[in-house]
């Protein structure tokens, strides 16, 4: 169904009118369709859009406006998880708004937005209707409520107006609606997100730039320590390193045939019985480490930091690939511990362990020899192993993922020319 796309008045008038709506709670007209579109960035915010769209009209007319009926759409672009200058990304929402006749437009980013190397979650503009999110400065988790959160809170910035006072008066009317609520821990007309504990190391700071007329309101963190393991914690979050677990078949295999090959000699039993759990600790974070960097190495995930535009922000794309990775292979050695241990209980019999240690057996021995054939087997077997669909690997990197968007939003601009 279209939208109905109401002419704007000046911003005097609309200030007039809006805070007038504030005071009255009611519009001229009631029945009034209001489209809110989204504009998330393929993958992850893609997800998360669709999923909000569902109770976002309720959320809505709750907190922003209860007398229009509320519309939601979503749009993928490829080019709001390709750009991370903040201009650009605020041109590309207004241009989406304007091109689907929508009364407002939010877009959600998976990459980091910065301003003098100062992390930006987000910004709105009350002139052109339009506001962008990132959702990597949003943290790891809870990341849907966060993002709920953000687009009701961007929504009233640019519904309402983001002067004190219209914030004050929006105040009034978001402590009476959320008393009630649970579930959204927002509870100010000036915060972005609710108060939970780790916002409170890294508070989210609003502002209201005077200079430049067309953005209204900007969301930084203020603190750049805690602010960067939030970012960066959102950064793994929006590579979904569960998705590369799949491709993991081809090394799963190769580390279980040597590590099982190696469980037929009692060398490697007597050796788990008297390594010290520190040396099986060290021996399992080198032969996770050594994994990593192979897939690294052998993928070509590294970006180059020399020839880039942004060298910091190539950096920070590298550290997040790591960490990526980390918890990929993390996921994996767990998978392969699993199967090494259920060989060990059912192949290798107490009787046969005991007299080959020359000690008691108990149930620890069998999870220190998986224990042990787990690393050894990542060692032997997994090191010479390539991840299978490369794709998959690939798309779980930043670099690459820019990349792959600018080919497709430059696809499509030149469909549309022809």
């Amino acid at each position: 169904m279209d939208s109905i796309h109401p002419s704007r008045p000046s911003a005097d008038r609309q200030d007039t009118h809006l805070e007038t709506e504030l005071e009255e709670q009611e519009t001229d007209n009631p029945q009034a369709d209001i489209t809110l579109g989204l504009v998330p960035s393929p993958d992850l915010p893609e997800a998360i859009a669709n999923k909000l769209a569902v109770n976002l009209p309720d959320y809505l007319s709750r907190y922003v406006d209860d007398q229009v009926t509320w519309e939601v759409k979503t749009v993928t672009d490829p080019l709001t998880g390709a750009t991370a200058d903040s201009d650009e990304l605020l041109e590309e929402t207004f241009y989406t708004k304007e091109r689907f006749e929508w009364d407002y437009a939010i877009s959600i980013t998976d990459l980091p937005i910065f301003l003098d190397k100062r992390l930006v979650v987000a910004e709105a503009s009350r002139n052109r209707c339009s506001a962008w999110l990132s959702q990597p400065a949003l943290g790891a988790a809870p990341i849907r409520h966060r993002v709920e959160e953000s687009i009701l809170q961007l929504a009233n910035e640019m519904y309402y107006g983001s002067s004190e006072e219209a914030r004050e008066k929006q105040q009034e009317k978001f402590q009476r609606k959320y008393k009630d609520n649970k579930k959204l821990k927002k509870k100010s007309a000036k915060e972005l997100v609710g108060k939970r504990l780790f916002e409170r190391f890294s508070p989210i700071r609003r502002t209201t730039p005077d200079a430049d007329y067309d953005l209204d309101v900007r969301f930084t963190v203020e603190s750049k320590v805690y602010g960067s393991w939030r970012m960066l914690t959102g950064m793994v979050r929006a590579n979904r390193p569960y998705t590369i677990f799949p491709a993991f078949k081809q090394v799963i295999a190769a580390a279980f045939t040597s590590g099982a090959y190696g469980l037929i000699f009692p060398t490697l039993w007597q050796l788990s019985n008297a390594l010290e759990v520190f040396r099986l600790v060290l021996l399992m974070l080198t032969s996770v480490t050594l994994l990593s960097v192979w897939i690294v190495v052998v993928h070509g995930l590294w970006e180059n930091t020399m020839n880039a535009r942004l060298p910091y922000i190539a950096r920070l794309y590298n550290v997040a690939t790591v960490f990526t990775l980390m918890v990929a292979v993390i996921m994996y050695y767990a998978a392969l511990f699993l199967l090494f241990f259920l060989a060990v209980v059912i192949f290798v019999p107490a009787d046969i362990l005991e007299s080959q240690i020359n000690d008691e057996v108990d149930f620890t021995n069998y999870i220190t020899l998986a224990w042990l054939a787990c690393s050894v087997g990542t060692f032997v077997g997994a090191l010479g192993a390539a991840l299978e669909s490369e794709d998959t690997v690939l798309n779980t990197t930043y670099g690459y993922r820019q990349r792959r968007r600018y080919e497709e939003s430059r696809d499509d601009d030149n469909n549309e020319d022809k």
